[in-house]
């Protein structure tokens, strides 16, 4: 018997032929086919074979139409690796657990495929994709597999989720699915394509997972990997999960393609589940490795099983996220950042689920470019920072669910540009959410609404609450109104932060308001303002139309100072601004809540009643709102505050109400007269509005005009590097704006500064003069004529003599100290004018003549507590101070100017001479190389490599964009004028390596003969130095011309300066 077996082993491997010949490489021959792998291999019959398969060759191959190459066994590997193309023909296949293609370009027509669907060997050890017990889930790879133990429920899944950290170039098998009267279906194959050139894919690469019908789970979806420069056609990829009880998860696909056209169709989805049609398995992954995007998408397979998605890359970040059709991603961390370079999108019945239900602690980071959401939702289970530029929401939902719990911070959404919420869109919380941004927040119709816990808005341009859209906080729950409302229902003292608001705009369980909108420009209500106290803080403009409505009716106390009691069948009302009202019930008279609260000064909560049924609750007051303004604007048509309960106090400028603003309290039934039934109703908080800032109040222009005149200090140290300027910001524009028209004043202050770029500290005095000339000739003969003089003027702000440069504004007839005898004056702490008492009125023309007299020193006494300073005009700048510090001579070299034009010209010189600068200094380099090592070192690292930096500096500035090119081209120069200590150690080198060879030519008969090539050692750093010189000015020239580009504020006719003043 032995001998039978050993022989029939002999006969097998005598007969091997090529399907058998799978561990050693093959000829075309052995295939079958015709040619040469090293030319042209043809496959023109089916080949099937039982093992794996590996085709190497310098040429090309051919597959046939309708020719087959098949291994189809678990895990079997079939590789074509050929130096030329592969062309599979037309209904053609090959089929085998892997296949491995490689090659220059890939042909495959219409209806051939690459077929490794069900036919996937064991998945990775130590993960969990096939699921256990015998409920007949699906398996799991790129997505979970579906469970119907209990349908349409989300925490049930079935295998798990495995090779995340190779999603760029995934090479996992898929995973069975799970057993239930028998097997489950089997994992997906694999799949590698890695070609030089180009993909035309008319056919079908598959690897999707087994079915197993209703006996046991579908297999998940396996792996596919392609690598190209070009991927077209309009066949299909696919790595989706096999349909069973419960469907297989997807598999993962990666594609590696310069270009990919449209038509190719990628599929990762879900098996569909027999067992619970509306959970099919979860979606796999489609990664693009050459965009670095990541793509989830279920195919509009409904299902209620998540694809987990782990860790997320920093470096490189990815560049866009998608989760479209149906698909549901859950991070189950506890921290993580989710940051991508481009977009966050969610189409079409999405969702991403941050953290765990069970845990709602975690703290998520959202940072996208752009996030948008379209029918879909984003659930958080802890805490959301959201950071983006733009924000669009379609029908969608992002709800933040922290369970109330005062551990997990705020969450806060940065949106910076734009915010649009549209078609019944939602942000939710029910803990503290901010939103921020620089741009437009819209809530463009019905349905549409921010909601939280207590809700801050701030730092947006502008804020539209669209008709029958909602800003709310807190949430319409008791639980929800009484956790903002308890501390302060009790209380008899105002909040500090109600009457002086913090500044910050910040959003935290310490703060008293539930809803605050903060520092926002414009703010236009059509839509429903509700909380229980809110905030408009420092607001520009508010405008609520006869839609809209402001409203903290039914938001305030359960109880309160004025609660409303229930008595044997009687109820009161609550009380506040008034008393509340008695109920009487078969002779039994309760009395009303009493009156609390400061009419002038309203800053309580409505107080609410007890109803007489224990089940319903406390009817419930009205809340607060308080309003904060910079202006308003004038439309007051019509104040529907006939429903609004107690007392309001509008200490305003003006305000354009056209909706209603209302405060009231619950009611729990109509007025009734009848003695037999009893009347529970709660009463209405107060209002107050209170204006923020002072410069555009009518009752303020008097304190206002007690500031002139104004000292403005200028920016800068009147360095290179930090010139003098004078800053105008929008304070400032208002204040002056009562007086000077503000193109004026923009036009005015743009020419000051191109004057001041050029003052030195070290050569003050010369150089303020050409700027209290254009003073008096360009800036005082304009702004006179509104009222307003500007002179020049120095400040001392500190004991140790130091003293800044600034403007001295004079308004009207305003008064100033001892202007007859002095140009010094002085401003102490009080709120008193900068002048004294007993000093009599002068005009603007008797200040000018007083300004020009002769022999007025500057008066530096210094007062206690005060700023002390003097004017400076031509006379008295003599008596200016300063000191030349060690560095003075490197001011020839850096130094502002004047621009002179002429940019393309400029930029071609400095760059003939960075490539100039730096040929000399390789050519000095190399001749003090030849002198000595040591002085090669010595120039080379005194200063460390300075003398070679100017040159990488120059090429930084000359190709960087035009609004860094001011900033690059100084740091060009600095290393410019650096180097020169370089070229200065260069010169004290050469003049001791010629003292040493001084001794060895005095001893010679003939000095001419003791000549030498190195003699001549001075003249390349000389060269240097003047190149260098040469650079500093031609960049002093550049840098004034990029930060000064518009030339008209230089111009010297004072007319046809401000004749610009309407483009400036």
């Amino acid at each position: 018997m032995l001998e039978l077996v050993l022989l029939l082993c002999i006969l097998l491997l005598v007969s091997t032929t090529p399907q058998s010949l799978s561990t050693e490489p093959v000829t075309c021959q052995d295939l079958d086919g015709v040619g040469s792998l090293n030319t042209t291999c043809t496959l023109n019959s089916n080949l099937r074979f039982d093992s794996d398969v590996r085709v190497f060759g310098t040429g090309s191959l051919n597959v046939l139409a309708h020719v087959s190459v098949d291994c189809p066994l678990q895990g079997c590997t079939i590789t074509f690796n050929v130096s030329g193309n592969i062309h599979v023909g037309q209904s053609a296949r090959i089929v085998a657990g892997s296949v491995i293609l490689a090659a220059v370009n890939l042909t495959m027509d219409g209806n051939s495929s690459i077929y490794t669907t069900a036919l996937g060997g064991a998945p990775p050890s130590q993960t969990s994709g096939t699921p256990f017990g015998r409920d007949g889930a699906g398996g799991g790879h790129g997505g979970r597999g579906a469970s119907c133990v209990k349908s349409n429920v989300s925490t049930y899944w079935g295998g798990d989720v495995y090779s995340w950290s190779s999603l760029h170039e995934p090479w996992s098998y898929g995973s069975e699915g799970g057993f239930k009267l028998k097997a489950g279906g089997k994992g997906g194959g694999r799949v590698k394509l890695v070609l030089k050139d180009t993909v035309v894919l008319n056919g079908s690469v598959a690897a999707d997972g087994g079915d197993s019908g209703e006996e046991g789970g579908g297999g998940s979806g396996g792996s596919i990997c392609i690598r190209a420069v070009k991927l077209k056609g309009y066949g299909k990829i696919s790595a989706s999960g096999g349909r069973g009880w419960g469907g297989g998860g997807g598999g993962r696909i990666s594609l590696d393609c310069y270009s990919i056209q449209e038509d190719v169709r990628v599929l990762v989805h879900g098996g569909a589940s027999i067992g619970c049609p509306k959970n099919a398995g979860a979606a796999g992954t489609y990664f693009n490795a050459e965009l670095f995007s990541l793509r989830v998408g279920n195919d509009n397979m409904t299902t209620e099983t998540e694809t987990p998605l782990l860790d997320f890359p920093t470096r490189p970040l990815w560049s866009n996220i998608y989760v479209d059709n149906h698909a549901k991603v859950l991070v189950p961390l506890l921290w993580t950042r989710m940051q991508v370079r481009g977009q966050i999108s969610l189409y079409r019945g999405s969702s991403i689920v941050f953290g765990l239900s069970k845990y709602p602690i975690s703290e998520f980071e959202l940072v996208a470019e752009e996030l948008l959401m379209s029918n879909s939702v984003i659930k958080v289970y802890g805490a959301l920072r959201l950071v983006t530029k733009m924000l669009l929401m379609l029908n969608s939902v992002i709800k933040i669910d922290g369970e109330g719990n005062p551990a997990v911070p705020s969450s806060v959404l940065e949106v910076r540009n734009l915010a649009v919420l549209t078609e019944k869109s939602v942000i939710t919380s029910n803990a503290n959410l901010g939103v921020y941004g620089q741009g437009m927040l819209t809530l463009t119709g019905p349905g549409d609404a921010i909601k939280g816990q207590r809700l801050s808005l701030s730092q947006f341009y502008n804020i539209t609450v669209g008709p029958g859209s909602m800003l709310q906080a807190p949430l319409d729950d008791d639980e929800s109104k009484n956790a903002v409302t308890r501390s302060l229902c009790e209380s008899k003292t105002c909040p500090i932060d109600l009457i002086s608001p913090p500044d910050d705009c910040h959003v935290n369980y310490t703060l008293s308001f539930s809803l605050q909108i903060c520092r926002v420009e414009d703010i236009l209500v059509s839509g429903f303002v509700k909380g229980s106290i809110i905030q408009i803080h420092r607001a520009r403009t508010v405008v609520v139309t006869d839609e809209g409505l402001i409203s903290a009716s039914g938001f305030g106390c359960s109880g309160g100072l004025g609660k409303g009691l229930y008595s044997n069948g009687a109820g009161s009302g609550a009380g506040h601004g008034g008393r509340g009202g008695s109920g009487i019930f078969n002779g039994r008279v309760c009395s009303g809540g009493h009156t609390y609260g400061d009419p002038d000064f309203p800053c309580e909560l409505g107080s609410g009643a007890e109803s007489p049924d224990n089940s319903y609750g406390n009817v419930i007051g009205g809340g607060m709102i308080g309003q904060y303004y910079f202006s308003i604007s004038i439309v007051l048509e019509k104040l529907a505050a006939s429903s609004v309960i107690g007392s309001i106090h509008f200490p305003l400028l003006t305000l354009n109400l056209r909706g209603s603003l209302s405060s009231d309290g619950q009611s729990l039934g109509e007025p009734i007269t009848k003695a037999n039934r009893s009347l529970v109703g709660g009463v209405g908080g107060g209002s107050d509005f209170f204006l923020g800032g002072d410069e555009k109040r009518v009752d303020m222009v008097s304190i206002i005009q007690k500031r002139f005149p104004m000292c403005i200090l200028f920016g800068g140290d009147g360095s290179y590097m930090s010139p003098y300027s004078l800053h105008s910001d929008a304070l400032l524009t208002n204040l002056l704006g009562q007086h000077i028209p503000p193109g004026v004043l923009h036009r005015f202050v743009a020419g000051l500064n191109a004057q001041l770029r050029t003052v030195r500290h070290g050569s003050i005095r010369s150089a303020l003069l050409p700027v209290i000339r254009w003073i008096n000739s360009h800036g005082n003969p304009q702004l006179e004529f509104h009222g307003v003089r500007i002179e020049l003027g120095w400040f001392q702000a500190t004991a140790s003599g130091y003293y800044q440069l600034g403007i001295l504004v004079f308004v009207g007839d305003f008064p100033m100290s001892d202007v007859s005898r002095s140009v010094s004056f002085s401003r102490s702490d009080d709120d008193t004018p900068r002048s004294s008492s007993t000093c009599p009125s002068k005009s603007l023309i008797e200040l000018q003549q007083n300004l020009i007299q002769p022999g007025h020193g500057l008066s530096r006494k210094r007062i206690n507590g005060g700023i002390n300073g003097g004017l400076i005009n031509e006379i008295s700048i003599e008596s200016l101070e300063y000191r030349r510090d060690l560095l003075f001579p490197f001011s020839l070299l850096l130094n502002n100017t004047r621009p002179v034009g002429r940019q393309d010209t400029l930029l071609r010189f400095i760059s003939i001479l960075l490539l100039a600068d730096l040929s000399v200094t390789l050519l000095a380099l190399l001749q003090f190389y030849w002198l000595a090592l040591a002085a090669f070192l010595a120039i080379l690292l005194i200063l460390p490599l300075a003398l070679l930096c100017p040159f990488p500096a120059g090429l930084n500035a000359l190709l960087s964009r035009e609004m860094r090119r001011a900033s690059l081209t100084r740091i060009y120069a600095l290393w410019n004028a650096t180097s020169l200590t370089n070229v200065i150690v260069a010169f004290i080198c050469g003049v001791i390596h010629s003292g040493f060879f001084s001794d060895q030519l005095s001893e010679m008969t003939n000095i001419w003969d003791a000549i030498r090539d190195d003699d001549k050692w001075w003249v390349l750093p000389t060269v240097l130095l003047l190149l260098k010189a040469i650079q500093a000015r031609f960049l002093d020239w550049h840098v004034a011309n990029l930060e000064v580009p518009d030339f008209s504020l230089l111009c010297p006719d004072p007319d046809t300066f401000w004749a610009y003043e309407s483009g400036a």
